[in-house]
């Protein structure tokens, strides 16, 4: 290992980023204990999930299943396929429901997870709430504004718990870029952002045997095809926007503290001509307050990236850049790196910063573990990714973790319904802005209940 005066490179990056991010922003860094004390056997917590999708099934009730006491009493699904597969999953005694009105009213457990197509959100959260039950719901919020405002009303009338999975509020990559870079003034003036997820595919899903034989117009599917591809029609769903814009937005307020004052765009169904009626490609900017742009891009017939992902964030300031990256692989990979503008003068702990060249450009590696970073669910986030982009528990698992702590200890989640009304709400409004060929601006009231 490098010697820099006889302490260890590592050494040397921890004691200097700590005291930058102390000296930064008036705080003592308070390093956290390496050893943990072992954790006491968690009581039994008792899930059901609606809506057994990829999504449902395999990203959440995958994650939730890795804490220690959970389980999935019931879960819901209109598809058979999807509802036997889940059944499996869940485990001995899981208890199956087509209806959710069914579960929800005569199902012993300690909360909900929704994770159904979006026009449904707000029905099923709703009627958990009023039932009594906390509820998980996936993003996008809700169809409408007015969904989501519905939904935090509900949520105020029971006093439980609604969090929204906007996951990457809780990987531990961005809570270091948010805090020893954008937070120390490394970047300094954030002026521009820009974001996209980009792919060569064309986002329909084949539509099984099974599934052509359910009926599913109770549902709001008149057939089987709209229900396995409710993502491409704008009726069920708020396209590219909600289902991938949604997440970077959500960051973006997130690093900016702020959120947008308008929004304009354009997109189009302009390459697959298959009977889809969102955009097959979108380009949307959110002005945000203090100038700061962010230009957004997802396409559905490329997928290249100089970055190794086809989804990643790029914030721009006065001294510097911030590229982000979430490989959707698990996402357990990712990587992050800073850019100094040319002309800047580097700081002492730079020097010895791993580096690496991306393009004609040299990149200094984020690196979470030299840091002690803040709790996420409880965790510091430097103990929860190795110095390789590795995140060793899924970020569905973290929010997971802090949803049953909240419930237990009734605390609002890092990312409860006010969060994700002013996410959804961005992205609504973006849709409406192509639409309608104009500029939206957001009006003060827009978040009032």
């Amino acid at each position: 290992m490098d010697k820099l005066d006889g302490l260890s490179r590592r050494g040397f990056l921890k004691s200097v980023a700590t005291a930058a991010v102390a000296a930064h922003v008036g705080m003592t860094a308070v390093r956290a204990q390496d050893e943990a004390p072992a954790a006491p056997e968690a009581p039994p917590f008792r899930f059901g999930l609606i809506g057994c999708g990829g999504q449902g099934r395999v990203a959440l009730m995958g994650s939730a299943k890795r804490i220690p006491g959970v389980q999935f009493v019931g879960v819901c699904d209109i598809r058979q396929e999807n509802l036997d597969r889940a059944k499996e999953q869940a485990g001995e005694g899981a208890q199956t429901f087509t209806d959710y009105r069914e579960m929800i009213n005569n199902l012993e457990m300690d909360a909900v997870i929704v994770a159904t197509p979006l026009t449904l959100h707000r029905d099923i959260t709703v009627a958990a709430l009023e039932k009594g039950l906390p509820v998980f719901c996936e993003k996008c919020m809700a169809y409408t504004v007015d969904q989501c405002k519905d939904m935090l009303r509900a949520q105020q009338a029971a006093g439980k718990t609604l969090q929204i999975g906007h996951h990457l509020r809780y990987h531990p990559l961005y809570h270091h870029a948010k805090k020893a870079f954008i937070g120390t003034g490394l970047l300094g003036d954030i002026t521009a952002v820009y974001g996209q997820w980009n792919r060569n595919a064309d986002w329909r899903r084949q539509v099984s045997e099974a599934d052509a034989a359910g009926d599913y117009t109770a549902w709001g599917f008149d057939t089987p095809e709209r229900l396995v591809n409710w993502r491409l029609y704008k009726d069920l769903s708020g396209g590219l926007t909600t289902e991938l814009a949604g997440h970077q937005i959500d960051v973006v307020n997130w690093m900016l503290d702020a959120t947008p004052s308008a929004v304009t765009g354009v997109g189009g169904i302009d390459h697959w001509k298959d009977g889809r009626t969102v955009p097959d490609n979108i380009h949307l900017t959110f002005e945000y307050p203090n100038g700061v742009k962010f230009d957004y891009q997802a396409l559905t017939t490329n997928a290249f990236s100089m970055f190794g992902s086809e989804c990643f964030e790029m914030i721009k300031g006065t001294k510097g850049t911030l590229v982000l990256t979430h490989l959707w692989g698990g996402p357990l990979k990712s990587k992050g790196w800073f850019f100094l503008e040319k002309g800047v003068q580097e700081e002492l702990w730079m020097d010895a910063a791993h580096k690496e060249k991306v393009g004609e450009n040299q990149a200094i590696i984020l690196d979470c573990t030299v840091t002690e970073g803040t709790r996420i669910a409880g965790q510091p986030y430097d103990k929860l990714m190795d110095n390789q982009g590795n995140l060793k528990k899924p970020t569905y698992q973290l929010e997971f973790e802090e949803f049953i702590q909240s419930v237990r200890e009734n605390k609002i989640p890092t990312c409860d319904g006010n969060v994700g009304i002013r996410s959804a709400a961005a992205a609504l409004l973006a849709n409406q802005a192509m639409e309608e060929q104009r500029r939206i601006e957001f009006s003060p009231d827009l978040y009032e209940l």
